[in-house]
């Protein structure tokens, strides 16, 4: 190995080094200039690290310097994302919910088909109610008639006993006007000025006989609201328009059993029925439902729960109910009723 001196610090070293170790500067070999010595740093003065461009200050702002700022330039997209458009702008209308031109008439519209419909409905499909669904909504409309008729003179001149009639009326307004028969209420012509009304709850009170019509054999009878019960009245039906085979049913007082109910169906119609005084009473309707003695002047009612008929008369060989009955048609006593109730 060989040794050369230090141009620097006159130490020995290897020929072959390139920097010497003890001063550390650059040892001439091969034609090379020698580096300048590094300084080795004094105990006193520290190093401090070189600041690097990721922990140096940032340069001051535009703002802070002064300097005008131009525009930010729009951030390009990339060529496979379309910008956002509006629905006005992209042609597609908004969703109708949230266009009053279109919500409005609609829910009005909605509204006027609810209401034609609950209108109409009801007279295309008529509900049908059972004969018990009847009776429980239109038994307490339905009272007894008792009436005392004044005896027949006999050939002599003198009085026979008077007569005790029980019959059947119902209520068809709420100001106290009941509908019955005029053979309930008149004899030969002659009607009594007052009967006795019994309700279903055993409320009885006195009746003033509006009027007796004995060629429809229709009579109105007036009770006073304040000392009944409160009076329900039973709808009125156009019996012009009830079917044969209709479902009917008839509430009375046959043989004095209160409230009794009795069921068939219409048999006919447009008979010809025989008053009190032979007068005709055109438009009568046949039933097979069962009417005796004491339903006179009730209701017969129709599956839908309107009166078509006054009970009226039976046609039988033994005196009671063989199956054929017959109801004066509501459409004539209404009529009826409204002229007594003018006063006619």
């Amino acid at each position: 190995m060989q040794l050369l001196p230090c141009p620097t610090c006159g130490q020995s070293i290897n020929s072959k080094r390139a920097v010497c170790p003890f001063c550390g500067s650059q040892i001439v070999s091969r034609g090379r200039a020698p580096k300048p010595p590094v300084a080795a740093p004094t105990p006193s003065t520290p190093t401090l690290p070189v600041a690097s461009a990721t922990n140096a200050d940032p340069p001051p702002s535009a703002a802070e310097s002064g300097t005008p700022v131009a525009p930010a330039a729009p951030t390009a997209r990339p060529a496979w994302q379309a910008a956002p458009r509006s629905p006005a702008a992209a042609g597609v209308p908004a969703a109708w919910w949230k266009r009053p031109n279109i919500i409005i008439p609609a829910v009005l519209g909605c509204a006027c088909a609810a209401i034609l419909l609950a209108l109409t409905l009801p007279g295309l499909f008529p509900s049908r109610l059972t004969p018990q669904q009847i009776y429980e909504r239109h038994a307490g409309s339905v009272v007894e008639i008792r009436a005392t008729l004044p005896g027949e003179t006999d050939l002599y001149g003198l009085p026979s006993e008077p007569q005790a009639v029980l019959g059947t009326g119902f209520i068809v307004s709420k100001d106290g006007y009941l509908l019955t028969n005029a053979h309930v209420v008149s004899e030969g012509g002659e009607a009594v000025d007052t009967v006795a009304v019994t309700f279903r709850d055993g409320t009885q009170v006195q009746g003033a006989v509006v009027g007796a019509d004995e060629s429809t054999d229709v009579a109105l009878i007036k009770v006073d609201p304040a000392q009944t019960p409160r009076l329900v009245p039973i709808p009125l039906g156009d019996s012009s328009r009830t079917p044969v085979g209709e479902q009917v049913v008839a509430i009375g007082n046959p043989l004095g059993l209160s409230l009794s109910l009795s069921s068939g169906v219409v048999s006919a119609t447009d008979r010809e029925l025989s008053s009190p005084n032979g007068a005709t009473i055109s438009g009568g309707i046949q039933t097979d439902a069962a009417i005796n003695p004491g339903n006179s002047g009730g209701p017969l009612i129709d599956s839908s729960g309107h009166v078509i008929g006054i009970n009226e008369q039976i046609d039988s060989h033994s005196g009671g109910n063989e199956g054929i009955g017959f109801a004066v048609p509501i459409n004539t006593a209404a009529r009826i009723m409204r002229q007594m109730q003018a006063g006619h």
